[in-house]
């Protein structure tokens, strides 16, 4: 989970279609899977993995395969926290934010610009 975490900061930070869309964008993402803690930070349109924190925007708890769905992009953020296979605490703004940038980034496939490439 680590890795995917490490990852999908990689691509965020490297997509070139999704970085104009946050530069005033702000939040703390808390992922609690199965005892491990990760956070997530964007920040002056920046992505970050933080050690630890005290605020938090967003926290998601639930088990590493329905997580790692969430985070590839197979299931909604929405769809996840309706089953209740997902826990949520966050503004639904925060939420929707945080579903498009999963949508728009696959953790898997690296954004690829045209123009950079």
């Amino acid at each position: 989970m680590q890795q995917m975490f490490a990852q999908l900061v990689n691509n965020l930070n490297t997509n070139h279609v999704i970085k104009p869309l946050l530069r005033r964008e702000a939040f703390i993402l808390e992922l609690d899977c199965e005892g491990k803690t990760f956070y997530l930070e964007l920040k002056n349109g920046v992505f970050s993995v933080l050690t630890t924190t005290e605020d938090k925007n967003i926290c998601l708890k639930g088990e590493r395969c329905v997580l790692q769905d969430v985070l590839l992009g197979k299931v909604l953020l929405r769809h996840a926290k309706k089953k209740r296979t997902v826990e949520v605490h966050s503004s639904l703004r925060k939420l929707l934010l945080l579903e498009s940038i999963l949508h728009l980034v696959n953790v898997n496939e690296p954004a690829i610009c045209k123009q950079c490439s």
